[in-house]
């Protein structure tokens, strides 16, 4: 019988999202305390240094969630395929990874492009890329000469710090759906695993007879 030992940084980097999402939620609290007693021009201060604290905490929670996604799809990834077959396939985007490479392993894998998963992922990735890559927009005399990349505040404000957290939870639940085998070995945390469950009934029902043993 082999044995097989599996490292990785799963663990830290799902915890650095929950620390994150807390900090977030932590200054969520004190705008909307704040904001209910806004009497004085020190309160008002106050509130617009925190909104921009609150701001540089999405970032982070938006580059940590694509980091452990990646991961995510790295560690799936390793479980199907040899060496050589998975220093070729790690140099493809992580979209390509999620939605692409399972299908061509799977021939039942489907990742509807219509459906949320799909477009909170899309969406993710796009944000990745404008805090990763940033391209500034110019205008010049009320034209724009460089249209850059940065990411539209509707973008922002549609991907919340609870959809990022949730989404590595999601996508795992999405691929159990399929194949269970890939990720037998994957295990996070506890609160991790109940997102999972939450997500999806047969991994609820997988996990809690992996648990029991």
């Amino acid at each position: 019988m082999k044995h097989v030992v599996v490292e990785h940084h799963l663990r830290l980097l799902y915890g650095a999202l929950t620390v994150n999402k807390l900090a977030w939620d932590k200054f969520d609290l004190e705008i909307k305390t704040i904001k209910a007693d806004s009497s004085t021009e020190s309160n008002g201060k106050t509130l617009r240094d925190i909104i921009v604290q609150q701001g540089q905490v999405h970032a982070v929670i938006v580059l940590l969630t694509n980091f452990l996604i990646e991961a995510l799809a790295n560690f799936y990834l390793t479980n199907k395929c040899d060496e050589e077959q998975f220093k070729t396939l790690e140099r493809l985007s992580t979209l390509d990874k999620l939605v692409v490479i399972p299908k061509l392993l799977l021939k039942e894998y489907e990742f509807p492009k219509g459906e949320p998963l799909y477009g909170d992922l899309k969406l993710l990735l796009d944000l990745r890329t404008s805090l990763v890559h940033p391209k500034p927009k110019v205008t010049v005399n009320e034209e724009t000469v460089h249209e850059g990349n940065l990411a539209k505040s509707r973008s922002i404000l549609t991907l919340t710090p609870k959809k990022c957290v949730s989404l590595p939870a999601r996508v795992v639940a999405h691929i159990w759906n399929y194949d269970h085998g890939a990720l037998a070995e994957l295990w996070i945390n506890g609160d991790f695993s109940d997102s999972v469950k939450r997500e999806n009934s047969k991994a609820k029902a997988w996990l809690k007879q992996r648990t029991a043993k």
